[in-house]
């Protein structure tokens, strides 16, 4: 059974701070200035409703800027993320291909989703072709790197796969936002796989020591997600405290 303990006071081998941002005085102290010139605390509401706000427009197009993307979603955390983004995209007739190691988020979308999923062996590029082969036009999804084996996906040998066989391709880059790739942009940006990838997801709860997630790509995606992904349409927005820590983080 699990419990729940308080943290100990012993060295931080465990957790996914890992710069330290959490702890950082410098970044306490941006955050409280940003948040003492909004003068603004709760959203208020779902971003439908009466949640939305130019602060959380601009933040996600600052945050798709810098990764290259042409547009990007804010969510309360990476797990609400992957379940939107998910549920979102595969529907009736269409079949998601994802690697046996994804995380729990994403598999828990798929399996609400109404679409067929299914898995390939973690980083095995034979028997993922052999998936896509019989079943073009498919979304695959991926991890850059994985948190339980400490891999990195062969992102090259995945996109060629994808391309070949009319698949678009989902990155989940939770575990290296803020330390791969110039300022921390990510593995995809690493390997200047913009233009290759369908989605990617950031999350801030780690490197960048604060809370939340984007899903970054196209125009038509962002669309997609703010009229089918239930876990951005049914839950209160962000508070300006979240989005102000974002804000800082990035800076």
């Amino acid at each position: 059974m699990r419990v729940l303990t308080p943290p100990s006071k012993q060295i931080d081998f465990a957790s996914n701070d890992y710069l330290g941002a959490a702890r950082c005085p410098a970044l306490f102290q941006a955050i409280l200035e940003e948040i003492e010139s909004l003068r603004m605390l709760g959203s208020t509401g779902s971003r439908l409703l009466t949640g939305n706000h130019p602060y959380a427009e601009e933040l996600e197009g600052a945050i798709a800027g810098f990764h290259r993307a042409e547009s990007g979603l804010l969510f309360s955390s990476g797990y609400t993320a992957n379940l939107g983004l998910t549920r979102a995209l595969i529907q009736e007739g269409t079949t998601a291909i994802f690697d046996s190691e994804l995380h729990a988020s994403t598999r828990e979308g798929l399996s609400l989703a109404k679409g067929r999923s299914l898995p390939f062996f973690h980083n095995d590029l034979d028997h993922l072709e052999k998936r896509l082969k019989r079943r073009s036009g498919s979304f695959v999804f991926v991890e850059s790197l994985y948190s339980t084996s400490g891999d990195f996906a062969p992102l090259r040998e995945v996109v060629e796969l994808s391309k070949r066989y009319g698949a678009r391709l989902i990155v989940d880059e939770a575990h290296t936002t803020g330390l791969f790739g110039a300022k921390g942009r990510g593995v995809v940006s690493a390997l200047n796989l913009e233009e290759e990838v369908y989605a990617r997801v950031h999350t801030f709860g780690k490197a960048l020591g604060v809370q939340g997630a984007i899903v970054i790509g196209g125009d038509p995606l962002k669309q997609l997600l703010v009229n089918g992904a239930t876990s951005f349409i049914y839950t209160t927005a962000p508070s300006f405290l979240t989005l102000a820590a974002i804000k800082v983080a990035y800076k």
